[in-house]
């Protein structure tokens, strides 16, 4: 599925060459002629695996069974995987042959492709112990717990799968909008009566290809023509956000040896110019799968240059304002591994997707995403799962702003051809961190205690709400749908205060320090420069809902300060409701189902006879029968408080040793109630 260029540097790198890569570019020209001259290992060698099978296969016939292990890898790296695991059962089967660390891995790999996860962990267990000091040891240990396997497949039912139109029985890949409606992608189908034939696969050589979308609801296109056409293979294009700026693969012929390397072309009105090599690439190593940030800042692309981790790395590279790219930088360990890491796709400064082979998945090439930090550190790499990997090749993926809707790419069974184009549909929305916090200020810089801070999204819904505490501060850490929300501070005589927050779905997280500040209704000598938070703060993303909702806020304020309920009264030493105070409660049980954000709490107190510790356990059984009573009548317990004061909060002067009538001792014996917004 993709050229690699493997030096014999490392047999173990050697053996692990792609074989979904080769099918797209050669890097070692062999001409049949020179084919006939060479053997077998030669001709493996310079990744001709179609003859050096041939070759295998003819000695292994006249009796050479010694072979079984290099008609293995070559079934492996022509991406045979069936006849691959047969041979490579030969292979293990004989106690003859000298089993590798690697051979053991990749016997894994196999195994995990035809769905034998059981016998797979144990080859992984047994690579673990011959090489505990890899570096991506920890990692394969997770890989042999029962869960990781089942955890790949728990979102199946999130995404739906669908084959494009414009797939032919030869390999189409790596499909980009350069706008709304136009698509390119990579292709080897034939564009002309005579082709140019790659004569190490004797296919067309690869090329740019473009179509338009024609129905967006049943993601078909136009038939494809040639967009940009090369002497040899040329692909996987990335374009900048504004569709002037191309980045793609070709390769070159120097010395009777094809490299492949990245190159840049910008759109004029004369069309796409000529074809710049990238700064960094060189002749002596391969560098491909350009992946551009949408600004134009970033460069991302696979290289097998000295140095990484293993095969192919992935490295990213940044241009300055003069338009110079600095030397690119390894993405480091959590990205790539002694395997190969390719195909990297920028999402956001935070969002990157990229696929490997060691980093275990379903089978072959798996489609990962990986958290960035600003382009910066890496962290948190995730399998995107099935049905998006499957026990083949998967790569190249590419999703919306929005993250509803990509394409991609795979050799998985039930296609047209070597590798088909796929659209992939989110099923269910993504939930993204949510991490925010500051501080809750009035117009003197002094700090706002118990200010409620409500997160609602455009539609009006309540998302989360939260309290300042008594230093004014407040956070908010939740799981939220990729939307635009607005963050509402609101406390009694102040002004209620929105703030609009732009939340971008292709991001990770959202993470922000955000202090507010709350001016008050009744006037008060402010300082000649309020507070800076409250400073160029956009309207927010007012929806008829929205807006709606921060009416109902404004209008049910007003509603609660002015609506009361008289407290309930017990008879001495009692803590039973008695009948007339029973609709006392039926009252605060419509007014909350009315209103159905609202919070009660529910303060109860005695008088003071008796003991201290004695009134307030008796208050406490009076919240309790008052909890009890509303819970009855369908008031849910999470928008109930209670608290319990005793004797401690007389409405009199009725305190120990002050002679007072029944009548003014009965008005400390009581519940009150107090509404206020959640």
């Amino acid at each position: 599925m993709y050229p690699l260029d493997f030096s014999k540097k490392s047999t173990n790198i050697m053996c692990r060459k792609y074989i979904y890569i080769i099918p797209f570019f050669f890097l070692s020209s062999l001409s049949f002629s020179q084919a006939l001259k060479e053997r077998c290992n030669s001709l493996f060698d310079n990744l001709a695996y179609s003859d050096a099978l041939k070759c295998y296969m003819h000695d292994y016939k006249l009796g050479d069974t010694t072979l079984t292990r290099e008609i293995a890898l070559c079934y492996k790296h022509l991406h045979d995987l069936d006849n691959a695991f047969v041979w490579y059962e030969k292979f293990i089967a004989d106690t003859s042959q000298d089993i590798q660390s690697e051979d053991v891995f990749y016997y894994s790999e196999l195994l995990i492709s035809k769905g034998k996860y059981d016998e797979a962990v144990d080859w992984l267990n047994k690579y673990i112990l011959e090489n505990k000091a890899a570096s991506d040891i920890e990692e394969i240990k997770e890989y042999t717990q029962e869960e990781y396997w089942e955890q790949l497949k728990v979102d199946s039912t999130n995404f739906a799968i669908e084959m494009l139109n414009i797939n032919t029985k030869y390999s189409d890949v790596s499909l980009r909008f350069i706008n709304d409606t136009t698509i390119v992608f990579t292709s080897n189908r034939s564009n002309a009566m005579f082709p140019k034939i790659d004569k190490w696969s004797n296919l067309p050589y690869y090329n740019l290809y473009s179509a338009s979308l024609i129905d967006s609801s049943k993601h078909l296109f136009s038939e494809p023509t040639i967009f940009y056409d090369e002497k040899y293979h040329s692909g996987f294009a990335s374009f900048t956000g504004d569709g002037k700026e191309m980045f793609f693969s070709k390769s070159l012929k120097t010395n009777k040896k094809h490299t492949l390397n990245i190159f840049s072309s910008t759109y004029t009105d004369e069309g796409w110019g000529e074809p710049v090599q990238f700064k960094h690439s060189d002749d002596n190593h391969t560098n491909l799968h350009p992946a551009i940030s949408a600004d134009g800042k970033y460069l991302y692309f696979a290289s097998n240059k000295e140095g990484g981790y293993g095969g192919y790395d992935i490295y990213v590279s940044k241009r300055n304002s003069g338009g110079q790219w600095s030397v690119p930088r390894n993405l480091g360990e959590k990205v790539n591994t002694p395997g190969n890491e390719v195909f990297p796709t920028i999402q956001s400064d935070q969002l990157l997707f990229f696929s490997s082979d060691r980093h275990i998945g379903l089978g072959g090439l798996d489609i990962f995403s990986a958290k960035m930090s600003n382009h910066g550190l890496v962290d948190d790499i995730k399998n995107l799962g099935y049905p998006i990997n499957s026990n083949l090749d998967d790569f190249n993926i590419k999703f919306n702003q929005d993250l509803t809707e990509g394409y991609f790419s795979s050799n998985r069974t039930g296609g047209k051809g070597k590798d088909d184009l796929y659209y992939v549909s989110v099923l269910k929305p993504t939930l993204f961190d949510f991490d925010i916090e500051g501080i809750i200020y009035d117009s003197l810089d002094n700090v706002v205690k118990d200010a409620i801070i409500a997160l609602y999204d455009t539609a009006g819904a309540l998302l989360h709400k939260t309290l300042s505490n008594d230093s004014g501060q407040y956070a908010i850490h939740e799981k939220i749908e990729s939307k635009d929300v607005v963050l509402i501070a609101r406390k009694k005589n102040y002004k209620t205060k929105i703030v609009p927050l732009e939340i971008s779905p292709d991001k990770y997280n959202y993470t922000q320090d955000i202090s507010i500040g709350l001016d008050t209704i009744i006037p008060t000598k402010a300082k000649e420069n309020q507070l800076a938070s409250s400073d160029n703060v956009k309207d927010p993303v007012m929806t008829e809902h929205l807006k709606e909702k921060i009416d109902e806020l404004a209008t049910t304020d007003s509603i609660v300060d002015n609506f009361k309920i008289p407290n309930v009264i017990y008879a001495y030493n009692s803590a039973e409701i008695s009948d007339h105070h029973e609709g006392k409660f039926h009252k605060a049980s419509d007014f909350m189902k009315k209103y159905p954000d609202m919070i009660l709490t529910m303060s109860s107190h005695s008088d003071s006879r008796g003991s201290k510790e004695y009134n307030t356990k008796l208050s406490y059984r009076r919240s309790l029968v008052a909890l009890q009573y509303l819970l009855k009548i369908g008031i849910p317990n999470d928008r109930i408080k209670i608290k319990w004061h005793g004797e401690d909060s007389l409405l009199n002067d009725c305190t120990d040793g002050v002679d007072c009538n029944e009548d003014q001792h009965q008005i400390n014996r009581r519940t009150e109630f107090h509404f206020e917004r959640n």
